[in-house]
């Protein structure tokens, strides 16, 4: 495998933290033949574990329909300023991890607060003074 076979991302905001992981893998099922006829052996992702500071979060057990380069998305609460570390281990034996720090989202939530124009404004300035208001017992914009 290659030296940096995951490349992982962890990011807080908002109390939740979002991991995205992508795993460089050939993933094969055992089905395909190269070009002289002869069937492909299997290798393939069976198990993707994630620790949080040691503990176990996440335990994913994959077989052969995993696409090449798999990726792998989930959230949980917390883990400000924790570490991850990311682990694979194929139907061969070989394995690989990566770790990676949780980081807040640097960017503030400006959704209309302070002097941040909303990119509608900008595009359609005609939009900033209309509302629309959803009135359940009605079940139909008012």
């Amino acid at each position: 495998m290659a030296k940096k076979s995951i490349r992982a991302r962890a990011k807080f905001k908002d109390g939740v933290t979002t991991v995205r992981a992508l795993m460089s893998h050939p993933m094969e099922t055992g089905n395909r033949k190269d070009k002289s006829g002869k069937k492909i052996p299997a290798n393939f992702i069976q198990e993707v574990t994630c620790d949080l500071d040691g503990e176990n979060l996440v335990t994913a057990m994959w077989g052969g329909g995993v696409a090449k380069s798999a990726y792998i998305s989930f959230m949980f609460n917390g883990g400000q300023g924790a570490k991850l570390k990311l682990t694979w281990v194929d139907n061969k034996g070989k394995s690989a991890s990566a770790e990676a720090a949780v980081k807040a989202d640097p960017s503030p939530d400006q959704s209309m607060t302070g002097d941040a124009l909303p990119v509608i404004g900008l595009l359609y300035p005609h939009l900033l003074n209309h509302t629309t208001v959803y009135d359940e017992t009605q079940a139909r914009c008012a």
